[in-house]
């Protein structure tokens, strides 16, 4: 066949492929490619058609082979020259007049996708790789990084189905735990167990891999309250690699989980013996927990200070987050505050809870999501992700920071980001209650967000005694995220700066913010139930002190002590370890 009958064969297929006739564009271009084996536009239409008639595997394969051929290898090198001299100007160039002498190229669209990333265009890169995709559909890094993008950009549905196409066309240990952690992350437990097995048969012999797997599936377990067989898939986990330091935190965690002797003699001797890891910290955590109910108050905090002076190695800037909070009481001025996006009727209303970790905010969750008309749904990341998005749209709109256009935003524009939040956030949500509870509890930084958004929101700011609040702090492993509650004057700064942004909150948005004390919400449940009901604009029910028997997930740390009816023991016990803790660390306001 000469050169131009395989341009006209593939220039018909090309029109039928466009009608949608993929089986007779394959019988055009198998045998233009067979003659001319490095026509590289021949193969990744080869490519486009085995995926649209259900060849998957096969179509991978042959865009994974299609590289061999690609007469664009020396244009890519020069690209991923620049793109570590992060020249990206010059870099998209290239990308582009790619695309203009070749048409669908998959590494100019992986290029332009990850210059977009790269400085901080997510929704632009995802367009890109979105029509990358519809001509590359069985291109591996486009999907990887199209997924990468749905994440950065909050988009949480499409990035678990963008993963999901992903182990459909490349099932492997690496792709699965990448579904595994998302489907975790954003609270999606329903098919967790089978990508688990999948994983766990992709990475037989490798114990490290059996391990993690074992971890993510038993955290999952403890979750949606099936502690027995938590227990038991964590102590699994422990089996394959002894040395997995999470692992044993994990069991720790059960606050009152009994470790028999010979796990004691196991961790203990793991923590004398130099653990390789970068982070030993959650090994120490789960030591000090072992040991506390052996030990004195005194000896008690010493372990909780070694591991605490693992994980605190300078990762909290206590001068960047007092910036922060005073550079968000700069900005919601009453200007800024005046223009709000307009009342829906018709959809869910958020209830915020918001306050510091380990301040009795998962109690109240429980409490509140027994409520016939409230659902309950994690610490969702949505409203963060929602300003970072307007804070983009700030640049890109008016070309300054959204502290700066906070002034100059419509009523439309606002109305914008409330749908995107109520969009996004509708993965969290299981029914169709009229309200749903959002406890991110570091979203009290963003309640004049939430004011100009969301004004039918409500928002509860939990306080619990501080000197309680700052131990349990200090005797919880925060993975990530909570990186002030490994040093006594961190907690002090943050719980200050906290309450100082609170106050402002209230001077500014008189009656918006009701506080909610724990130790009144234990001490007399009904009244202050009764009271927050009122704020929210429902009728108190006798079921929400029925907390304990529901059958929700629950996410947090307190996991736990919510599942147990409710008590007082929490009130005061920062007493055991008054003598040995400088308390000039918080001014108790």
């Amino acid at each position: 066949m000469s050169l131009d009958n395989t341009v006209s064969s593939y220039n018909q297929a090309s029109l039928l492929v466009q009608k949608g006739d993929y089986a007779n564009a394959l019988k055009l271009i198998y045998p233009t490619i067979k003659s001319h084996p490095t026509f590289f536009k021949g193969w990744l239409l080869f490519s486009r058609c085995l995926y649209a008639i259900g060849h998957v595997k096969e179509a991978v394969d042959i865009a994974l082979n299609a590289d061999n051929v690609d007469p664009m290898k020396r244009e890519f090198e020069q690209i991923s020259m620049l793109m570590e001299q992060q020249d990206y100007s010059a870099a998209e160039q290239i990308a582009l007049q790619m695309l203009k002498e070749f048409g669908p190229h998959p590494k100019a669209y992986f290029t332009l996708g990850r210059i977009f990333f790269q400085v901080n265009m997510p929704e632009e890169g995802i367009k890109v790789l979105e029509q990358a995709v519809e001509h590359l559909p069985s291109n591996l890094s486009i999907r990887n990084l199209l997924s990468d993008g749905y994440d950065s950009a909050g988009q949480y549905r499409n990035a678990i189905e963008s993963l999901k196409t992903l182990t459909t066309l490349d099932e492997c240990f690496d792709t699965l735990w990448l579904l595994i952690t998302h489907l975790l992350k954003y609270g999606q437990y329903k098919d967790i167990e089978q990508y688990c097995q999948r994983a766990l048969n992709h990475a037989a012999g490798d114990a490290e891999k059996v391990s993690q797997i074992n971890l993510v599936y038993g955290q999952m377990l403890r979750i949606v309250g099936q502690r027995d067989k938590s227990i038991a898939t964590i102590k699994r986990s422990l089996e394959s690699n002894p040395q997995n330091m999470e692992a044993w935190w994990a069991l720790a965690d059960f606050k009152n989980y009994p470790f028999n002797k010979g796990e004691m003699q196991k961790l203990t001797a793991l923590t004398r013996s130099n653990p390789p890891s970068v982070s030993t910290s959650p090994l120490y955590f789960a030591f000090a927990k072992m040991r506390e109910t052996q030990l004195t108050p005194e000896q008690s905090i010493s372990d909780y200070r070694i591991a605490n002076s693992c994980k605190s190695a300078g990762h909290f800037k206590v001068e960047s987050l007092k910036r922060e909070y005073e550079q968000r009481q700069a900005a919601y001025t009453a200007k800024a505050l005046q223009i709000q996006a307009p009342i829906q009727h018709d959809s869910p209303i958020p209830i915020f809870i918001v306050g510091l970790p380990r301040s009795g905010s998962t109690l109240l969750e429980q409490m509140l999501a027994t409520h016939s008309k409230i659902d309950g749904t994690m610490e969702q990341p949505t409203l963060q992700d929602v300003e970072a998005a307007a804070q983009r749209y700030a640049l890109k709109q008016y070309g300054v920071s959204l502290t700066q256009a906070l002034e100059r935003f419509t009523p439309d524009e606002l109305s914008m980001f409330k749908e995107q939040y109520l969009r996004e956030s509708a993965i969290f949500r299981s029914g169709t209650s009229p309200f749903f509870i959002d406890k991110q509890l570091f979203n009290h930084r963003l309640a004049g967000f939430i004011h100009k958004i969301l004004p039918e929101a409500v928002i509860i700011d939990v306080r619990r005694d501080p000197f309680d609040c700052a131990i349990s702090l200090f005797k919880q492993y925060f993975p990530s995220g909570v990186e002030f509650s490994y040093d006594f004057q961190d907690i002090g700064t943050t719980y200050n700066a906290y309450t100082a942004l609170m106050d402002y909150w209230h001077c500014a948005l008189p009656n918006r913010v009701l506080t909610v004390h724990y130790e009144a919400l234990v001490s007399e449940p009904e009244k202050e139930l009764t009271k927050i009901f009122n704020h929210i604009g429902l009728h108190y029910e006798n079921e929400c002190l029925q907390f304990s028997h529901t059958k929700r997930p629950i996410h947090t740390a307190s996991s736990e002590q919510v599942r147990e009816p409710l008590n007082t023991n929490a009130i005061g016990r920062w007493s055991d370890y008054e003598l040995y803790i400088d308390k000039s660390f918080l001014t108790e306001t």
